[in-house]
């Protein structure tokens, strides 16, 4: 029995050194033979995600894992299904076009650009246009399209891995700086709040990849919202010249609408609200409480050079003066440095403008600011859609001074009587090209000052001031 006994006790003892064995060495030996279901392309798997030194990213835990896995969180119903089943989701939208690859890819840096997302599906090819203005051919036609190529015999190694040089633990999300850059009202609806409605819910961990890269629009317009949204610099997609792996990527931009987010078409539920509170913290400006009476109340006045210029903007800047207004003038050229720029707006209780990219800066007003647009005849609807809307969204009060037609100079060219003058929606009937050439290419304004003073008192009534 003793004997028995001490067997036994052996037999406990060598389990017992076996289990802690055990429990010490799986870890290594799971890295070193992943399961069938971890794809190890770049070191990364399900369970573990590689780090770059380069990159400075630490090993990530299970809960820092999960989060990365919010790809899925961009896609529904039949898009999500598609990701779920062949890792591959594109959507073709009026506005935007969008690729969503969860699993890892391999993007060698040149123009153009070409993603290969290897894997043992039979192969095929895509292309993708990242940029939120696919309805214009005028702004495409500056979009260098990026091809995807997925499936098996896609590249000539066995090997994919050694194609890698520099290795990423975050997912890339890709998109061009073509189109319409240089324009606020289409770098703010086209690149960043569809930048932020795509990338907001990773909490900065992502990559950006940029093509088309404009140098000046990344390092020094909008620096700031790019470095706020992302943890890591900035790739050059055009000419960096390495080759990156990463385990997941989103090639273009999602779009909503015209300053505006639909919180429940986002991961995270975000609004126009959350937008302004993100830009005020990303610029350290005053979006929210309650506006505090200046000396004077201070204008922003948006003074446009080429079309839908106000003629006689001297005579109502002298005009506003005498009424006590602190006018500040601004000009196209001055958005090159947004950092100072978003600051003057934000100081503002006024934004005056005729119809125009120039007004798409009430985004950066506080709460309870004031939006005058000067709507130029036929604009009506424009001017509506573009300003009016996302103005009473953002929580801004709108006012809208629409000029007569004696206060068009369409009137001096045409007449009282010509249907551009009488009745402009004919025009339309012909197309948007011609009525773009004349009321919005073609079109200035002459204010009627003693009009447009009553609207002034209006704003002064409603900030408190006495009117004039």
């Amino acid at each position: 029995m003793e004997k028995l006994a001490a067997k036994r006790r052996q037999l406990i003892k060598t389990l017992a050194i076996a289990a802690l064995l055990f429990f010490f060495l799986f870890p290594f030996f799971q890295q070193s033979f992943p399961s069938r279901n971890s794809f190890t392309l770049f070191g990364y798997s399900r369970k573990h995600q590689i780090w770059s030194k380069e990159n400075g990213i630490n090993p990530m835990g299970k809960k820092e894992a999960m989060k990365f896995n919010n790809l899925r969180r961009l896609v529904r119903g039949k898009d999500l299904a598609q990701l779920d089943s062949t890792g591959v989701s594109c959507i073709y939208d009026f506005h935007f076009e969008q690729c969503i690859i969860n699993k890892p890819v391999i993007i060698p840096s040149n123009q153009p650009m070409t993603v290969y997302v290897p894997s043992d599906q039979p192969s095929e090819k895509q292309t993708v246009q990242p940029y939120a203005r696919r309805e214009d051919p005028t702004a495409m036609v500056e979009v260098t399209p990026i091809q995807i190529l997925h499936g098996r015999n896609i590249l000539t190694r066995k090997n994919a891995s050694s194609y890698c040089e520099v290795n990423h633990g975050v997912p890339a999300v890709i998109f061009s700086t073509g189109g319409f850059i240089g324009n606020m009202f289409h770098e703010l609806n086209e690149i960043i709040i569809p930048l932020f409605i795509t990338s907001r819910h990773f909490d900065s961990k992502v990559q950006f990849m940029i093509t088309d890269y404009a140098d000046w629009w990344v390092k020094y317009k909008f620096n700031k919202f790019i470095k706020k949204l992302s943890s890591f610099e900035v790739i050059d997609g055009d000419s960096d010249g390495r080759i990156h792996c990463f385990p997941s990527v989103v090639i273009g931009l999602r779009y909503h609408d015209n300053l505006a987010l639909n919180s429940s078409d986002i991961p995270g539920g975000y609004t126009i609200a959350d937008f302004r509170k993100f830009i005020g913290e990303t610029y350290n400006l005053t979006i929210y409480g309650p506006i505090k009476p200046n000396k004077r109340p201070k204008i922003l006045l948006i003074s446009r050079k080429e079309t839908r210029v106000i003629l006689n903007e001297d005579e109502m800047v002298k005009m506003m003066s005498n009424m006590g207004f602190e006018i500040h003038k601004s000009m196209a050229h001055q958005t090159i440095k947004l950092d100072q720029f978003v600051e003057i707006v934000n100081s503002c209780d006024i934004i005056i403008g005729a119809h125009g990219a120039g007004l798409t800066n009430e985004v950066f007003l506080r709460d309870g600011a004031v939006v005058i647009q000067i709507v130029p005849l036929a604009l009506d609807w424009a001017s509506d859609t573009y300003f009016k809307s996302p103005a009473h969204q953002m929580g801004l009060k709108y006012m809208e001074y629409k000029i007569g037609p004696k206060e068009s100079s369409l009137y001096d060219v045409y007449g009282p009587n010509d249907p551009i003058v009488s009745d402009p929606l004919v025009v339309f009937e012909n197309g948007y090209r011609a009525a773009k050439a004349l009321f919005i290419d073609g079109q200035n304004v002459t204010v009627d000052l003693a009009r447009f003073k009553g609207t002034l008192n209006e704003v002064l009534k409603y900030l408190g001031y006495p009117s004039v």
